[in-house]
């Protein structure tokens, strides 16, 4: 009996992945993208036909957890950064766990607690189960509920894949297809079709791109010019000159703050762009809000604007990497620099070991080179101090860029130095409660540690200058700001205060400032630029006149976009995937001229960055 029971289970198996399956090849796809949820649902369901009745009861429930759990996760990584949930995200967090909660500042004891505690109570159903088998009916039934169980994994891949390939088709046809690859479209597409087809269409994004730029070509390039922008300092170069050793340091998680809060008292710091206590500093434009530094190291390195990759360019370490073939760094080795790149957590995070090796530096060392314990925890003091040490043991004879990150900003900024509201001395002008006001002091205190992680090292280049005699360049920039600022109280485990009433500025500026103690390049003092502009500006420090320097075609970019690259999408030369939707072409006004000279500058760069990246 139980035998029968077990093969017309099957039977029911295969009539319901047929229905699921024809379903998806005659649906229409508007129908596609509304019921894609219910379609997961009867893949779950259907699966359920293979078990007997209590595991197939376990199989629901346990799907269920995972789909709330997957949707908890979704609302927060789309509060901190107005990004979803993609399945390359569960890729890299299952590659490196340890990284994924240590960036997230979840003790992995915590985790492994949790997980023991399931895991027991999970083997004692078992073992009770298991002692109430009439072991004799069980194994006359193995063979068969064996096949069933394989059947349904078979059949549940196969469904999975055709839905995710329905819903590639089905977005390309609808009005979100404009943007599909963009932040904003990648949500609007999310909370369409749900989380966990969004996983699955995302999975296929992974496996089916092969390039960085789909489909590149289809114009003409407009040349990009090579007149000297107005804030470049004239006159040539003096070829008697010693190159500069150059110094470039991501401070995580900071920003100017009182660009973007009003504090009282007031918040002053000689990094921020109203101090003008650098040679050349200014507001800075990044892609990245709440999260996301390799984004802004990749931007930093190659001067390519991220955005220009879609999906892919959310995952730079990962995605691009591999595809690049210059970048500031092998710049400045052609002009005999030894490149350092100094990391503060483990190196397999986010694949950062291996993507540094594509951007070209000689030497990469990490936290565990660099023996920092607790590294996600680490002060920007010890850090930097370990940075020092290795300066100071880095070859003299050549001259040295060096490419370096902090950590301590990192969110989350919890109470923990403060035992009362008493002894905070900031607060934000405008209502906030408790915690708010903790976040902003425990904030502001650690950027005070990183003030002076980074007058250390200004310190010891100026030593380093004493004994080679050769000057030094130092740049610092944050990477984005904190998303312990940027959440909104829309979930508020992840975000549990709303700053969107207090800000004064935009979620995705910080700043930057470079120092030096060789001449100026530069005619002015202050330039608000973004960040893909960075490594064009160090490089005035090296190069022979304009033209020498790293990629000057983000010249007319900087001029046509400004400091924020507003335009997501480009024409057909970089695919149709990046196209500018017609509605926006046929506006007019300022804002449409904006962005056509801004669509301009990026298409006339394109040359540039194709000889940085190549084109699979």
């Amino acid at each position: 009996m139980r035998l029968r029971r077990v093969l017309w289970q099957i039977v029911g198996l295969a009539v319901a992945f047929a229905a699921i399956l024809g379903a998806l090849d005659f649906a229409a796809d508007a129908e596609v993208l509304d019921r894609a949820n219910l379609v997961v649902a009867a893949i779950v369901a259907a699966c359920a036909l293979a078990l007997p009745w209590r595991a197939a009861l376990v199989w629901v429930v346990c799907a269920g957890l995972v789909w709330l759990a997957a949707g908890f996760v979704n609302a927060g990584k789309i509060s901190l950064t107005e990004m979803p949930l993609t399945y390359l995200d569960l890729r890299i967090a299952a590659a490196n766990p340890s990284g994924f909660l240590g960036a997230m500042k979840i003790s992995p004891f915590a985790v492994v607690g949790v997980a023991a505690l399931v895991a027991i109570g999970a083997g004692a159903l078992a073992n009770w189960r298991l002692s109430h088998i009439r072991w004799a009916e069980a194994r006359a039934n193995v063979f068969p509920r064996a096949i069933a169980v394989a059947l349904a994994a078979a059949l549940a891949g196969l469904s999975m894949t055709q839905l995710s390939r329905r819903l590639e088709t089905a977005i390309a046809g609808h009005e979100y297809a404009d943007i599909a690859n963009m932040p904003d479209g990648l949500l609007l597409i999310s909370r369409k079709i749900g989380v966990v087809p969004f996983l699955a269409l995302t999975a296929r994004y992974d496996a089916t791109s092969t390039s960085p730029f789909r489909r590149l070509a289809g114009e003409e390039a407009i040349a990009a010019t090579g007149a000297a922008p107005d804030w470049l300092a004239r006159g040539a170069a003096r070829p008697g000159e010693q190159q500069p050793d150059i110094v470039v340091v991501l401070l995580e998680s900071t920003f100017d703050l009182p660009r973007i809060f009003d504090v009282t008292p007031a918040m002053r710091s000689d990094f921020f762009p109203a101090s003008g206590k650098g040679q050349l500093q200014g507001e800075l434009g990044v892609d990245a809000i709440g999260g996301g530094t390799w984004i802004s190291e990749f931007e930093a390195i190659t001067g390519i604007p991220s955005r220009l990759f879609g999906y892919a360019g959310y995952y730079t370490h990962v995605a691009l990497a591999p595809y690049v073939k210059a970048s500031l760094a092998t710049w400045l080795k052609q002009r005999g620099y030894r490149t350092l790149a100094l990391y503060p957590v483990e190196g397999k995070f986010y694949g950062a070991r291996a993507a540094y090796g594509h951007y070209g530096f000689d030497t990469y060392l990490d936290g565990v080179d660099l023996k920092i314990e607790k590294p996600w925890y680490a002060e920007d003091t010890d850090i930097v101090s370990r940075y020092i040490g290795v300066l100071q043991k880095t070859d003299t004879t050549r001259p040295l860029f060096a490419f370096a990150l902090t950590m301590e900003n990192h969110s989350p900024h919890p109470c923990t130095r403060f035992g009362s509201e008493a002894e905070m001395p900031y607060r934000f002008v405008g209502a906030t409660n408790a915690r708010g006001t903790c976040e902003l002091n425990e904030y502001i205190a650690r950027y005070r540690s990183t003030e002076t992680a980074i007058a250390m090292l200004e310190s010891a280049l100026r030593d380093r200058e004493k004994k080679t005699g050769r000057p030094y360049v130092l740049a610092v920039f944050g990477d984005h700001q904190p998303n312990s600022f940027t959440g909104t109280a829309k979930t508020p485990f992840w975000s549990p205060n709303d700053y969107s009433k207090l800000r004064r500025g935009p979620n995705d500026v910080t700043f930057y400032q470079i120092r030096s103690s060789a001449p100026s390049p530069f005619a002015t003092s202050r330039l608000d630029a973004s960040i893909v502009m960075l490594p064009t500006l160090v490089s005035a420090y090296v190069a022979r006149d304009a033209r020498d320097m790293y990629l000057p075609g983000n010249f007319a970019v900087l001029a046509g976009c400004g400091e924020r690259i507003a335009l997501p999408r480009l024409n057909a030369a970089y695919g149709n995937d990046a196209k500018l939707p017609e509605r926006e072409l046929a506006a007019s006004g300022p804002a449409r001229k904006l962005s056509g000279d801004c669509e301009t500058a990026l298409v006339a760069a394109r040359d540039d960055y194709l000889r940085l990246i190549e084109m699979p």
